[in-house]
């Protein structure tokens, strides 16, 4: 394997930060690659060789996306060709830097072992200068890089270096602005010199990215933690809320709480979901969302004050499970559509079940009783399907109903009249499944359409000045064909 590539670092802007070792390198290099040749220690370095850098690249890119590994692939295309490359980076090139790390990762398959020339870091000249010990927690990001906003811990100390220019300072913004206030106040720490007497700059983050940024040269930006109880963004946050809700000095009514108690609150926030994701009304469904959500962590939490279990433990099952049961997503089995992925779905869940030894005496046992009466007809009604015990077509599903509805309209006592309206209920439900219709949400919408159109027949009669039980046959058709028009 050819060690055909040097990778060194610059540090963190003042020239007395290079290494001897750095510096050896640089001027012995016939090409010198640099990520940008706006470093100021570059200005007191007397370079033979060939020098050029991936300013232009990044001064006419449209985004950040993919730049970093644009600029690994020309550094390694160019080290198969040109022994002893040299390409330099600011800081330390093995922290905060994403082009580094997209070279180590594919050298190997190009049969280049490069060498890494250490230097001083971002961290080392920031912490000096926001006076702050990394070893308290600390995170580091290269600003061509940062990570999705939910993967930063907004109550750890952030470090995004460096900053070349206000462009590349708002396009930090606009990522850090999705996990913290734009109020919150950061500091721009100014590397140019290194000078001890250079201060930070502080300001809000949501200025760093406006037209009254300065920065001059490389900086970093320092964005503090926030403290546990600001960074609603944090599932670890909600938590620490629920728990401080049911401790002995918490709310009088959580405490009260117990897993009885909240069966009705967790059946009611899941229809309030639904009512909201039928009226399409995105601001109620997140919302309703929190409200579903807030149950479960309420179960976790009554569950860890018993040793039970933890919130920790829900997610890890949950995500090891959607990770053992997709493995045409995650493993190397295939899955050509829908029903061929929950088809294997079920097989590994029926394996995982035996494995456990709670295999199900009964196909239908997998239907919670639990359910709304019609949305367990018709769940019933699927899982029987499966092994075939259905109709050949749509049309016997139909021809059953007629069946029903007859032996309903010759039940002669209350108890033969339920049982058969129950039938009748029972095959509308496969009628449902045969015509890929969710019965029971059909039904809230029908239960929704009368509840407005009667709303505005009980309007139109007020307005008339009319009694709705003393209204005539032909008033109530009047008023119901005009409310069809309108609700």
């Amino acid at each position: 394997m050819s060690t055909s590539l040097a990778i060194v670092g610059l540090g963190p802007g003042a020239p007395r930060a290079l290494t001897t070792g750095a510096v050896e390198l640089l001027r012995a290099a016939p090409l010198v690659m640099l990520r940008t040749g706006r470093h100021p220690a570059l200005r007191q370095l007397a370079l033979r060789g060939e020098v050029r850098s991936f300013d232009d690249l990044w001064d006419q890119a449209d985004g950040v996306d993919g730049l970093c590994e644009r600029m690994a692939t020309e550094v390694l295309d160019l080290a198969t060709e040109m022994p002893g490359l040299v390409y330099a980076v600011p800081g330390h090139p093995l922290i905060g830097e994403a082009t580094v790390a997209g070279i180590l990762r594919r050298a190997p398959e190009r049969g280049i072992r490069p060498v890494i020339e250490p230097a001083v870091s971002f961290i080392d000249a920031a912490c000096a200068a926001v006076q702050y010990d990394p070893l308290h927690g600390l995170q580091v990001h290269d600003a061509l890089a940062l990570p999705p906003p939910d993967r930063i811990n907004a109550t750890v100390p952030l470090l995004v270096a460096p900053l070349q220019d206000q462009r590349m300072a708002a396009a930090a913004q606009a990522v850090l602005a999705a996990r913290f206030p734009l109020s919150h106040r950061v500091q721009l720490v100014p590397l140019a010199d290194g000078s001890a007497a250079a201060q930070p700059c502080s300001l809000p983050l949501g200025d760093i990215g406006s037209a009254n940024w300065t920065g001059d040269g490389l900086t970093a930006l320092w964005v503090p933690a926030l403290a546990p109880e600001r960074d609603m963004r944090s599932a670890v946050t909600l938590r620490e809320i629920m728990a401080r809700l049911r401790a002995p000095d918490g709310c009088p009514w959580d405490r009260a709480q117990t897993r009885q108690t909240l069966k009705r609150h967790l059946l009611e926030e899941t229809y309030e979901v639904l009512e909201a994701i039928d009226a399409d009304d995105m601001a109620e469904l997140c919302e309703e969302l929190g409200d579903l959500l807030l149950q479960v962590y309420f179960h976790a939490q009554i569950a860890a004050e018993e040793a039970a279990f933890t919130f920790a433990d829900v997610t890890a099952a949950l995500g090891e499970k959607l990770v053992r049961r997709h493995p045409h997503v995650f493993g190397d089995q295939a899955a050509a559509d829908a029903e061929q992925a929950l088809a294997n779905w079920e097989q590994i869940k029926q394996a995982e079940r035996r494995a456990k030894g709670k295999e199900r005496s009964s196909l239908l046992d997998r239907v919670p009783s639990s359910l709304p009466a019609l949305a367990a007809a018709q769940a019933l009604g699927e899982r029987a399907a499966t092994v075939g015990f259905d109709w050949e077509t749509v049309r016997g599903v139909f021809d059953k109903v007629r069946e029903e509805l007859d032996e309903l309209w010759r039940a002669d006592t209350p108890a033969e009249r339920a049982e058969e309206l129950g039938d009748v209920l029972f095959v509308l439900a496969r009628v449902g499944s045969w015509l890929d219709v969710d019965v029971e949400d059909a039904l809230r919408r029908a239960n929704r359409k009368f509840r407005a159109r009667f709303g505005a027949m009980e309007a139109a009669a007020r307005r008339e000045g009319l009694e709705l039980a003393s209204l005539s046959d032909a008033e109530w058709d009047r008023l119901w064909n005009a409310a069809k028009r309108t609700a």
